[in-house]
């Protein structure tokens, strides 16, 4: 259901690109998707772990516990501040009009998805996603029809970006709600509650943290590093991909929870379902290379048909992305340490890719750089679910 939940809703954050992308100009569109980028690129301190590990502690108990749920959320909103003093200078650095009351704007939509996040892994690992899949499409659905009356009569970034936060905030308000109530009719043990401590967290913060920078930091470096307006093709081209990953990362969600329930059959559960999502995904991937120019032409107008290039390109690493959002979860919490080394090696080559390629090939060099980064992180994470497999067997 929630993988059904996301395509939707990725469908329409599409829909809501294509809406912001013919109401503003590109160089407003390149802002947007610059404060976008960054916000996403620091939720590694919005979420430093936590609902990962309060996801693997429900699955565990089996139940959800109120106090678990409020400790997870007070240290992500507590995150969304730390990330507002990073994203207010990184958007000023590099976007085409550096106002501060943007990314200020930014942080209810921080604040939000720290709370309705929180809510949602918890009821996720006993198998109640209903609430967040009908979440994951109304929230979309408001902001493309909201935001289409907005900038069609004159709204520009800031109306956006407080439409963002808006859609956030009302998301925390509406699951949170539900939450609290399902929890008052169904009790749960007070104890054990789980070990949210900052050492239990790190190792899976450090790897999130460089798997959203890495994630994200091409499209900062487009803006600060390519002509102007550049940073906003790419971001089209990215987005378009993205939606392809949506599956892929709802069942990595999912298989956190199943492989802790498999026991010693867990890694080979989450190698196979990894395998099978890259097959999943070179369907759409295949469409994207042959059709690349005249989607982007179709979706998002002329100005955006020299990202053709760049559209093949992070096609062909969606495949590999596949396989990486199918076993990130899992990784990040049986192998914490392998996955903050695998994701640290990744980001420096990322980040070394990208600053030598995006000023001599722009937007492509970015993509190029993407490849090679979501290629090597998948050999990675497979080699530590195999390492694990092994373990495992031994044990038995």
């Amino acid at each position: 259901m929630i993988a059904g939940g996301r395509i939707v809703a990725a469908g329409l954050s599409a829909l809501w690109l294509v809406v912001a992308a013919r109401q503003l100009d590109l160089d407003e569109f390149s802002d947007l998707a610059l404060v976008l980028a960054l916000g996403s690129a620091l939720f590694f301190l919005t979420d430093a772990g936590y609902s990962v590990l309060l996801s693997a502690h429900v699955a565990k108990v089996g139940a959800v516990q109120r106090d678990a749920v409020a400790a997870t959320v007070a240290r992500r909103v507590g995150g969304s501040f730390l990330a507002l003093v990073i994203l207010v200078p990184g958007y000023l650095v590099a976007a085409n009009n550096p106002d501060p009351v943007i990314p200020l704007l930014f942080l209810g939509s921080l604040v939000g998805n720290a709370i309705h996040g929180s809510v949602v892994a918890a009821f996720r690992s006993i198998g109640l996603s209903r609430a967040e899949a009908a979440n994951e499409i109304t929230s979309r659905a408001f902001l493309v029809v909201t935001g289409f009356v907005l900038l069609r009569h004159g709204g520009g970034v800031q109306t956006a970006v407080v439409l963002y936060s808006v859609t956030d905030l009302g998301s925390a308000a509406v699951i949170g709600v539900l939450g609290l109530r399902w929890i008052r009719s169904h009790p749960a043990p007070a104890e054990p509650l789980p070990d949210l401590h900052w050492r239990r967290a790190l190792p899976i913060a450090i790897g999130s943290g460089f798997t959203t920078i890495y994630g994200r930091i091409d499209t900062w470096l487009v803006a600060l590093l390519a002509p102007p307006g550049v940073s906003g093709v790419y971001a089209a081209c990215y987005r378009i991909t993205e939606t392809l990953r949506l599956p892929a990362q709802a069942a990595g969600s999912v298989t956190l929870a199943d492989v802790n329930r498999a026991g010693s059959a867990g890694a080979a559960l989450a190698r196979n379902r990894a395998i099978r999502y890259l097959a999943l995904a070179a369907i759409p991937a295949i469409v994207l290379v042959a059709a690349a120019e005249p989607i982007l032409r179709l979706l998002f107008g002329a100005d955006f048909a020299t990202g053709a290039a760049t559209l093949r390109i992070l096609a062909l690493s969606s495949l590999a992305s596949a396989v990486v959002s199918v076993l990130s979860p899992t990784v990040a919490v049986r192998a914490g340490v392998r996955f903050a080394v695998a994701l640290g090696v990744v980001t420096g080559l990322n980040l070394a890719l990208n600053v030598v390629l995006v000023p001599h090939l722009g937007g492509a060099g970015a993509a190029w750089a993407n490849v090679a980064s979501e290629g090597a992180l998948a050999v990675l994470l497979a080699a530590a679910i195999g390492r694990h497999r092994a373990q495992d067997l031994v044990n038995v």
